[in-house]
């Protein structure tokens, strides 16, 4: 279970005059589970002859002008034989916003929150009172429990969760008969029955040692601020999600890194090339840490010229090989992995941008897996040519990436564009196959997966992919081969995959 987390507030101002200076606040619906009646009968009784005050927030069934009638009768009628009491009751009735809610939490006169509730999922309105510093007045049992223990040492070294609120005695007990509601309240479930004499004590305590609890609840702030965060949350929630820590980046050090080798083929592409280099360039770890290798495929658009400026800006991270004939992408890709000296390979193509951090992650994810061969990421998807990793026109729509399987990879080219691979792998499995001009890399992978190798996926965005229309694998005129070339893959596989599951 993941809980929810921190969502600063800025309270705003509300109108509410309160007739005494001390108030307890029960912020609740109005029925059987919440032990609403002996929540304000016992505070009535405690407190007939004091001038304090409860202002209670409810409603009974919904926030309308009927239910606000109604729910004024049954507190008329319960307080009818309380007629000569000191102590004020105030009802707040319909919606209020979050920023309301949080000026109540911290309103001068409102000096603590109750709740006597039977049991709860998680307690929202005392974890949004927690939050704010309020003192907490209920019983420690249920879902509030996630948030009012804080975990401290003890004489003996050992980690004890230790109550920050004024805790209530209760007793264990089958829930009533007539709360029962099928498929949501079963008649075998149990509840907390908060003690009476135990909840009017609290009552008195805090109000007579109020600094003290005050004091508690201050700390109690503080550590839900700095624990309960959204980061924090978040984290929890995709570890439970997907079965496994997430990967703490800032563990590994970039010293640690070895060498990345981007490979990128060029032909006829110049009008992108400018923006890829300014892209690539701007890796975290670029010139600590990687070196480009570039192969002029014999293209005819003179990128010699644009070249020459970048490699005199990076000498000692780009590589470039000119070629009289174009050998293909695959072709250019065996080349270029053949000349880097990297102990990992990510492909660059021109056309593609990258997140800044793009190498860094990988590498660090990569360097820290020693039985994982390949990570790859979920790329942003746009129809739109030289937008950046920032800012383009994706609106969050990824390209389709599963978590790797045998199956899952056999269904599709889940590494796909932005992949980064050891270098070990080719000497292990060979190169990719020169004879295809689209499926080449889906082709290695599968070979790769067939022979024990493992992938992993990090589950963000870390590329831009454009869906270039002119591009080897995206243009639609080249359909016709380039399903033959899959169609030829899958058999391949799936043939494979047969004979395995048959062993």
């Amino acid at each position: 279970m993941v809980n929810y987390p921190v969502r600063p507030q800025e309270p705003i101002h509300i109108d509410l005059e309160l007739e005494h200076d001390f108030n307890y606040l029960v912020c609740s619906q109005w029925g059987p589970r919440k032990n609403f009646e002996n929540t304000i009968r016992w505070f009535v009784e405690e407190n007939i002859d004091r001038e304090v005050g409860l202002v209670i927030k409810t409603n009974s069934y919904k926030n309308c002008i009927i239910d606000r009638e109604f729910t004024q009768g049954r507190l008329a009628s319960l307080l009818a034989p309380y007629k000569d009491r000191k102590c004020s009751v105030t009802l707040l009735h319909g919606y209020m916003s979050e920023q309301e809610m949080q000026a109540l939490y911290r309103h001068e006169k409102i000096k603590a929150i109750v709740s006597l509730t039977h049991g709860e999922g998680f307690g929202l309105p005392l974890f949004e009172a927690a939050i704010a510093g309020l003192p907490i007045i209920t019983v420690g049992w249920s879902g509030q429990c996630d948030f009012l223990y804080i975990s401290t040492k003890n004489k003996k070294g050992k980690l004890k969760p230790k109550p920050h609120f004024l805790k209530v005695d209760f007793d264990i007990l089958p829930v009533q008969k007539e709360a029962v509601w099928d498929g949501v309240i079963e008649k075998d479930s149990q509840w907390s029955f908060a003690k009476e004499g135990s909840y009017k004590m609290a009552l008195r305590k805090m109000r007579n040692e109020y600094h003290i609890y005050q004091g508690m609840a201050n700390k109690l702030s503080g550590w839900i601020n700095d624990t309960f965060t959204e980061k924090e949350k978040y984290r929890q929630f995709v570890e439970l999600t997907y079965g496994e820590k997430i990967f703490d980046y800032g563990s590994i050090h970039i010293e640690d890194l070895p060498k990345i080798s981007f490979i990128t083929s060029i032909y006829n592409d110049s009008q992108f090339f400018e923006g890829f280099m300014e892209d690539l360039t701007r890796q975290t770890i670029f010139e600590d840490k990687c070196e480009l290798i570039l192969v002029n495929c014999n293209s005819q658009e003179n990128e010699d010229e644009l070249v020459v400026p970048w490699l005199e800006k990076y000498p000692n991270n780009i590589k470039y090989i000119t070629l009289d004939e174009d050998p293909g992408i695959y072709g250019a890709w065996n080349l270029a992995i053949k000349e880097s000296t990297g102990e990992f390979i990510s492909n660059a193509n021109l056309d593609d941008r990258k997140s800044p951090e793009f190498a860094e992650k990988l590498a660090k994810m990569l360097h820290a897996s020693p039985k994982v061969d390949c990570v790859y990421t979920e790329n942003l998807l746009t129809q739109k040519p030289h937008e950046t990793f920032e800012s383009n026109s994706s609106n969050g729509i990824t390209y389709p990436s599963e978590e790797f399987s045998l199956e899952a990879l056999l269904r599709g080219n889940a590494p796909h564009c932005m992949p980064m691979w050891r270098k070990s792998l080719h000497h292990k499995n060979g190169w990719f196959n020169e004879k295809y001009r689209s499926a080449a890399d889906w082709d290695f992978w599968l070979r790769c997966a067939f022979k024990e190798s493992q992938y992993k996926k990090i589950p963000m965005p870390l590329g831009l992919y454009y869906f270039n229309p002119k591009g080897m694998s995206s243009n639609p005129e080249n359909n016709s081969w380039k399903r033959k070339e899959e169609k030829e893959v899958f058999k391949k596989y799936f043939s494979l995959m047969r004979s395995k599951r048959a062993a």
